[in-house]
């Protein structure tokens, strides 16, 4: 899967992983994997999309676009909702 949205020039997807006493940011170059039926969470401190080459800073008010691009079954169109900045450590997020 990937993702594409109009709001930057590139989505990716990261996993958070720890290494000891240090927290490192890796791409999931190869998506995350969905089986049939299954689904995916994503969440600050594990699986999360970095937006890169935003066309505007993001607003609290106003949701962000974006379209999954399945290997196998079509693209999908979502929204999600921009909320403060957390408690989760990484502002450039």
């Amino acid at each position: 899967m990937r993702i594409e949205s109009p709001a930057a020039t590139r989505v990716e997807i990261h996993s958070t992983v720890r290494e000891g006493d240090v927290v490192r940011m890796r791409e999931r170059e190869s998506g995350v994997p969905i089986p049939a039926g299954g689904e995916a969470r994503l969440a600050p401190g594990g699986d999360h999309l970095m937006f890169n080459g935003l066309k505007a800073p993001f607003k609290v008010t106003e949701p962000v676009t974006a379209t999954l691009v399945f290997e196998r079954a079509g693209s999908v169109s979502v929204t999600f909702p921009v909320e403060p900045l957390g408690g989760h450590g990484h502002r450039t997020h």
